[in-house]
């Protein structure tokens, strides 16, 4: 199976350099045009599978009319909960709390700040893939998730995080 993963565009919170996780935040002007373009690079894809978060949500409805394909919204997809960081800057989250924000591939507990855990968050997005899987489709299915949960997803594949706009090939 072949899924290709993207990131929702930019939010203006992306652009202040806050921590986002489940705090529900629209894309930007800027974030709607990463996503046409993202929509016009694709060549065919069967279905969008989505987090539940309006961002997402937005994203596959501008990809969508560029490939009228179903659109599945699956909260499996969503960001990491990072608990009270969230609506910080990761230098506020430093200060505050003394926890590295500036190297993400070093902080995977966010229990101790309400959040979660970076394992469960993969753990979750593997059920999803796992239950894709047993699916038939013709073509790539597009997923359209966020930054930090897919960073955590596809550090397990050994790939990098697409920039806003972009996707990268997954065989699973």
């Amino acid at each position: 199976m072949i899924v290709l993963v993207a990131r929702h565009g930019e939010t203006p919170w992306n652009v202040a350099g806050v921590i986002q996780g489940k705090t529900d935040i629209p894309m930007n002007e800027r974030g709607k045009e990463q996503i046409r373009s993202l929509g016009r690079n694709i060549e065919r894809i069967s279905v969008i599978i989505c987090s539940d978060l309006v961002r997402s949500v937005e994203a596959a409805q501008l990809v969508a009319e560029t490939h009228p394909v179903p659109i599945r919204l699956d909260s499996r997809l969503r960001e990491c909960d990072y608990g009270k960081l969230e609506g910080m800057t990761r230098a506020g989250a430093s200060a505050t709390f003394g926890i590295d924000m500036s190297d993400d591939e070093h902080v995977h507990d966010f229990r101790p700040y309400g959040g979660e855990l970076i394992a469960d968050v993969v753990a979750r997005q593997i059920a999803m893939l796992t239950e894709l899987r047993g699916e038939a489709h013709a073509y790539p299915s597009l997923l359209i998730g966020h930054g930090g949960a897919l960073t955590a997803l596809l550090r397990k594949f050994y790939l990098k995080l697409p920039r806003q706009g972009e996707y990268v090939s997954l065989a699973f």
